[in-house]
């Protein structure tokens, strides 16, 4: 009634049409099967995917009703496996199998009754196999079967290396959002920690002070606040950041923002050069959490002094200027990489800080930058927009 089963190029493109809403290992096997029940004739079919370092498992098995509790596992050093994975298939109905012997496949036969097995495979490496019971009409498989079915099996192999790694990228980036959200926790827990070991170094001199004990309070109150903060970013477990816009006078923000800062790093000199109204549109709790990452950074780099001007960069954006008398940044950290998370110099630093600073101000809009002064010492630049779009 034919000269050949099948229309390879109907199949292929077919299979092609299935395979491109196909984004994970289940949808992949899911369009082999369609294409498979459409073309063969048999109801009885069996894919096994894994690797070979873990084997393969049977994930997909029609018209059964035998126990396939022996064959749900198969091992990556199964006979079958092996011969697979230098021959194009094996047929049951063909005789004298040179490189298997009959026995090694029993189990396969006998149960489930499956006579021919192709393997998914791309290169030298096994995905998966795919087990066929015998034709409805009584027939025999033949060549165009096989070329059939090796030709899925390839494309149904690369369709999964393609499903896998886009699984495991997305595992990757929710692992990342999770590494994210957890430096930027354990940061601010830090910073407060920080904050109160201070207040406990000065309390012994200071105590009988009303300012200091003004400060401490509002230190107190402060580190109350942040661990309130990581209690609900906990609970919300969100990766994005959301500015609470609001309408200032940067100059009395950021003197402010020092003060408070200096009363608490009580071994950190800090001067404000700069003076009139400079309004602008921005989240003085990020900014003032910028601040005091870079104030603390200069402290624990072993610096003494620092000072802080104001400057118009360009148009629409004004630039904070921290410069400071420290051992300066060393070269090989230049321009960028000091930013990088999880770099440090110093023995005891999590190397989150100037990371969690920068990624801060992109999401005020702005730019972080540092570099080393003629002079000595680091300067750090921040530069924010004055005015935010559909802030």
């Amino acid at each position: 009634f034919y000269t050949n089963k099948y229309e390879y190029r109907d199949e292929w493109l077919a299979f092609s049409r299935l395979l491109q809403g196909a984004l994970s290992e289940m949808e992949v096997i899911d369009a082999l099967h369609q294409v498979m029940i459409r073309s063969l004739y048999t109801n009885h079919i069996f894919i096994w995917t894994g690797d070979n370092e873990g084997g393969y498992r049977l994930i997909f098995y029609k018209l059964t009703p035998a126990d396939t509790s022996q064959i749900a596992c198969l091992p990556p050093d199964h006979p079958l496996i092996e011969s697979l994975g230098t021959h194009t298939h094996y047929y049951a109905e063909e005789k004298d199998h040179p490189y298997l012997s009959p026995e090694a496949i029993l189990p396969l036969q006998s149960g489930p009754g499956l006579v021919l097995f192709v393997p998914i495979r791309t290169g030298e490496e096994t995905l998966g196999l795919i087990g066929l019971g015998p034709e409805f009409t009584g027939g025999r498989y033949g060549e165009d079967d096989f070329d059939l079915l090796f030709a899925l099996g390839a494309q149904t192999a690369s369709a999964l290396q393609a499903a896998r790694m886009a699984e495991k990228v997305a595992r990757n980036r929710q692992q990342e959002a999770w590494d994210v959200m957890s430096a930027f926790i354990l940061h601010d827990v830090k910073n407060a920690a920080s904050m109160l070991s201070l207040i406990h170094q000065n309390a012994g001199q200071y105590m009988d002070d009303p300012d200091f004990q003004q400060d401490l309070l509002e230190g107190i109150d402060d580190a109350v606040r942040r661990m309130n903060k990581v209690q609900n970013r906990l609970s919300v477990i969100k990766r994005e950041i959301v500015p609470v816009w609001q309408n200032l006078d940067f100059s009395e923000l950021l003197a402010e923002a020092a003060v408070k800062l200096e009363k608490r790093l009580q071994r950190l000199d800090i001067h404000c050069r700069f003076s009139g109204i400079q309004p602008i549109r921005t989240d003085p709790e990020l900014f003032l959490r910028i601040l005091e990452n870079l104030l603390l950074n200069t402290l624990q780099a072993g610096g003494s002094d620092v000072d802080i001007r104001l400057r118009h960069s360009r148009t629409g954006f004004i630039t904070v200027e921290l410069t400071d008398n420290g051992p300066g940044i060393p070269q090989n950290l230049l321009p960028d990489a000091l930013f990088a998370p999880f770099r440090t110099t110093r023995p005891k630093g999590s190397g989150v800080g100037l990371w969690q600073a920068r990624r801060l101000a992109s999401v005020l809009g702005g730019t972080l930058t540092a570099e080393n002064r003629d002079t000595g010492g680091a300067r750090f630049s921040l530069s924010l927009p004055l005015h935010v779009k559909n802030g």
